[in-house]
């Protein structure tokens, strides 16, 4: 058996593993992108971020392939890394490619299978049953996208779902990446460690949606939103982090393990009220932000960089495109500012690739976050980014 790691899928999460693993053991990397196969291939890890040094990667043990039957070397740890879409006619996680990895892994191999992947609760056990193996984990990751390495080397809490003995094993070869020493380990349940990854997200989805209304209410009072939340979380049960009123939030995680969880509730018919309600007002926030921005009476809007965060690489599901919509619906005229996208119309709006042009143009400059590139301006800016962070 090859002592090496292989992962599944080339994705932030699976290549933020495998430039921690490489430094320690032989890394593959599996992926259907031929693109993103050639790169890592020349050395480029796929990960854009300004916390490791890139030349590094040139000297690490790391390859990439997309042929399939690379599994048959039989490496002895497999972490499947895959994305989980959100099916909108069951509201469960497309697990359906992972089934398929995990049928071949173990039918033609010994190795051990890490599931990375966001899955509905009871997935793993399913399978773990199917198989009548332990050679199945769920272990969950908490990365942030633009800071996965880091959040490799220090992570919150370390989680393995599994009842077999192989998830210490594995856990020796983390423990080598790690900087943070002092980690809290916990074993338990497949069932259960996916559990604290939905709830996890659905209560960051509710922090976002709990102040994004709290800014609702002092935007219709005429009060003063940062004042009210310094002191809401100044208590330390509250807490001064993760309050920064936005948009609402967005991105691949949050908005698809919300409604995950809240279609599980429904489907056992178990009593909930706050959970099924947090995508409710998730949307109620982007249809407010849309209102109020229409009440300004202004025809030429700008929209100032569609990602999530500031410094993002991400603008999937963002708060920012369904206001653009709106916007559009309402006959507005709609120019973008978006280094990332290059085409020259974007959602039948034009994107213009000159700022000056850009804010020249703009009666009403909009964005999620705050940017100094645009602070000669700011007499025209709307946003709701209070803090400067998150």
């Amino acid at each position: 058996m090859n002592d090496g790691v292989l992962i599944i899928g080339a994705g932030y999460v699976g290549m933020s593993h495998a430039l921690g693993f490489a430094k320690n053991c032989e890394v593959k990397v599996l992926d259907i992108d031929q693109e993103k196969v050639n790169k890592i291939n020349d050395g480029d890890l796929l990960i854009n971020e300004h916390h490791h040094d890139s030349s590094q990667n040139l000297i690490l043990n790391v390859e990439a392939t997309t042929d399939r039957t690379v599994i048959l070397e039989e490496y002895k740890y497999v972490l499947i890394c895959l994305p989980t879409d959100l099916n909108d006619e069951s509201g469960d996680l497309e697990t359906t490619i992972i089934s398929d990895y995990i049928k071949y892994i173990i039918d033609a191999t010994k190795s051990y299978i890490i599931i990375k992947s966001t899955v509905p609760i009871g997935y793993t056990q399913s399978q773990i049953d199917e198989y009548g193996s332990g050679r199945i984990l769920f272990s969950p990751e908490f990365l942030r996208e633009d800071n996965s390495y880091p959040d490799i080397q220090n992570p919150s809490r370390i989680i393995y779902g599994s009842d077999s003995t192989f998830g210490k094993e594995y856990h020796q070869l983390v423990e080598e990446i790690i900087q943070k020493k002092e980690v809290e380990v916990l074993f338990m349940s497949p069932s259960e460690a996916e559990a604290v990854k939905l709830f996890s997200n659905t209560y960051l989805a509710m922090r976002v949606a709990f102040f994004n209304e709290l800014d609702n209410f002092a935007i219709t009072k005429n009060l003063s939103s940062k004042k009210i939340i310094q002191g809401v979380s100044s208590d330390p049960r509250v807490g001064m982090y993760y309050n920064n009123p936005s948009f609402g939030y967005g991105g691949y995680c949050l908005p698809k393990d919300t409604k995950q969880l809240s279609e599980l509730f429904k489907e056992k018919k178990i009593p909930n009220n706050l959970i099924s309600s947090i995508d409710s007002s998730n949307q109620s926030r982007m249809n407010f932000i849309s209102k109020h921005i229409a009440e300004k009476g202004i025809s030429k809007i700008g929209i100032y960089r569609i990602n999530m965060k500031k410094d993002s690489s991400n603008y999937r599901n963002s708060a920012i495109i369904t206001i653009l919509k709106d916007l559009l619906e309402l006959n507005y005229e709609v120019f973008i500012y978006e280094p990332l996208i290059v085409e020259k119309i974007f959602f039948g709006c034009k994107v213009i690739g000159n700022i000056d042009e850009f804010k020249n143009k703009s009666q009403l400059i909009i964005t999620n976050r705050f940017d100094k590139k645009i602070s000669d301006v700011e007499n025209k800016v709307y946003s709701r980014d209070i803090f400067g962070k998150d």
